[in-house]
């Protein structure tokens, strides 16, 4: 048997905990049999197994490495002869053993009851395990921070996991529509998700291996990033209702609507990553000598995850260029809104990014992810609704990316902001390389 589970299961699952979940769980079921009959019975099943598996089982996730880390035992466990693979499933599975066992209890009840859906059963089953796997590859990212606050990483990792199925749940539970219009094919709503539940644990799975793979010091391997940014971004523009959601872009075909809402998904993740990532002046410094030094590959283990995203945020936002520009009618004038909108959005990335570095990366004073946060809303929530308060709303394009107005107005203020805060940047890397290392901020 994997030792690493093997060695989880022992701490997990102690007799008397295997005797307390079960006696615990029949009193929960028979209070909620004597409340409301079978329909409660069923409910109180299905609300078990979320907890269990999607709060408790996240946590429990989130904690398997970082805990190690925190205990001192991680540099040990590095140096054993367990693969990653082997420490992948094991430190997955194991670490929430308990949260199955007790689970296997509640889909017993589930099944007992008359109004039991066997279909809403493995979707809830598969979200537990979607939440465990994206929790202890969203700790294995945040390990690279190095960061004094580990501890407080498990809070970020689980709570970054629970928004991103929020969404997920909702429309599993209560907003469940027939069916799902993807790249013009009508497929059942029941099936498409079941099939996006197990792609996505695939893809959190592999992740995770990647990780432990580069944290044990193996070859890189295949770019798995990179596929899953492409993959990511393909599959968001395939919504048929998202062509509605953008026709104010005006972009001249539905195809390269589809290419605009997989610009805007690769975007997205690259603001998710840059907020998410810890980010160490250590590890930047490291990356870019080898970056300038032409040294990619024995670099691709410092680089920001945040870079491939834009990389292909930038490759996308070309070719939706291209096709803008190719498929104008001969004599018809530069459709330069959308190409502004692009434009714009590129910018304002870069912006954020540099900012992002600025507020937090070579400050003084730390808050971290809540610095980005506090900026974020004010700058795309809070100065919006002020200009919008006082009839400014012609000025929208200096504050966020907009498909309306002059387009100097779209890109002219924010590229003096990109430069700007590139600038600032560029500042506080020279005054900071003027420091003393042990002086210099090394993540959030």
């Amino acid at each position: 048997m994997n030792p690493e589970f093997q060695r989880n299961l022992w701490l997990e699952l102690p007799p008397h905990r295997m005797v307390a979940m079960p006696a615990v769980l029949v009193l929960v079921f028979f209070a909620a049999w004597l409340a409301g009959g079978s329909i409660s019975f069923a409910g109180a099943a299905q609300l078990l197994i979320g907890l269990l598996l999607i709060i408790w089982g996240s946590r429990l996730a989130a904690e398997a490495v970082l805990a190690e880390v925190i205990g001192r035992t991680w540099d040990t466990q590095r140096m054993s002869a367990l693969g990653p693979w082997e420490m992948t499933w094991g430190k997955l599975i194991g670490s929430t053993a308990f949260m199955w066992y007790g689970s296997i209890w509640c889909v017993i009840g589930f099944l007992l009851s008359p109004h039991g859906n066997f279909v809403l059963l493995i979707r809830l089953l598969l979200a537990g395990l979607e939440a465990q796997a994206l929790a202890l590859l969203l700790s294995m990212v945040l390990i690279r921070g190095e960061s004094d606050s580990l501890r407080f990483q498990v809070t970020i990792a689980q709570t970054v996991t629970l928004l991103v199925m929020a969404p997920f749940l909702f429309f599993t539970m209560f907003n469940r529509p027939d069916s799902v219009y993807w790249y013009g094919f009508i497929i059942p709503f029941d099936a498409f998700v079941t099939l996006f539940q197990l792609v996505f644990v695939g893809w959190t799975v592999l992740g995770t291996y990647q990780m432990l793979r580069t944290a044990l010091q193996y070859s890189k391997g295949s770019p798995t990033w990179l596929m899953f940014l492409i993959f990511s971004s393909a599959f968001i523009a395939g919504f048929d209702h998202l062509q509605s959601f953008v026709a104010s872009a005006g972009m001249p075909t539905p195809a390269v609507t589809r290419l605009f809402i997989a610009f805007c998904a690769a975007i997205i993740l690259t603001y998710a990553c840059a907020v998410v990532e810890p980010k160490s002046l250590v590890r930047l410094r490291q990356w870019l000598a080898l970056f300038f030094a032409g040294h990619m590959r024995q670099g691709e283990h410092l680089s920001p995850a945040w870079f491939a995203a834009l990389v292909v945020a930038v490759v996308l936002g070309v070719l939706t260029v291209v096709n803008i520009v190719g498929l104008r009618a001969p004599g018809a004038p530069l459709p330069v809104g959308p190409l502004a909108l692009v434009a714009a959005v590129l910018l304002f990335t870069v912006r954020d990014l540099a900012l992002f570095y600025y507020l937090v990366l070579y400050s003084r004073f730390g808050g971290g992810n809540l610095v980005i946060g506090v900026y974020l809303i004010a700058a795309y929530f809070l100065l919006p609704v002020i200009l919008s308060s006082a009839r400014l709303g012609s000025l929208m394009p200096i504050l966020v990316p907009s498909p309306s107005g002059p387009p100097e107005l779209v890109v002219l203020p924010v590229l003096i902001e990109a430069l700007a805060a590139v600038g600032l940047v560029i500042r506080r890397w020279r005054a900071a390389s003027a420091e003393s290392p042990s002086r210099m901020p090394g993540g959030l």
